[in-house]
């Protein structure tokens, strides 16, 4: 049985979720729970968690990240590494009712922008 987030892990991941801590401080906290591997071209995240245990992400997050760009408080290029961290890491439970949605413009984000890793 593998075994479930600690409260600072779990807090870490709701806080990535509100871009309130950085990609670094992520892997950082998590380090052991969730491995996350980075290249040039790909992003492997291997998870030694309860994979039933959910952090939840709604359109609120959205709606947090496009209000940072607009502030000026992230870049382009950070919502972009944000994107493909929520859609990576399977910790994240997209709201239900607009999964799609929520899948798409993470999507859409994390791929259509030109980033460095």
């Amino acid at each position: 049985m593998l075994p479930k987030l600690s409260s600072s892990q779990r807090a870490a991941l709701e806080d990535f979720a509100w871009l309130k801590v950085n990609v670094e401080e992520l892997i950082r906290i998590l380090e052991g729970a969730i491995v996350i591997g980075v290249s040039i071209d790909t992003i492997q995240v291997r998870e030694e968690i309860d994979p039933f245990e959910k952090v939840p992400f709604t359109w609120m997050h959205v709606e947090n990240a496009l209000a940072l760009k607009r502030e000026g408080q992230a870049s382009t290029e950070e919502l972009s590494r944000w994107a493909r961290r929520i859609l990576g890491i399977g910790s994240y439970d997209l709201e239900e009712d607009r999964q799609e949605d929520l899948a798409e413009w993470l999507w859409g984000l994390a791929y259509d922008i030109p980033a460095t890793e």
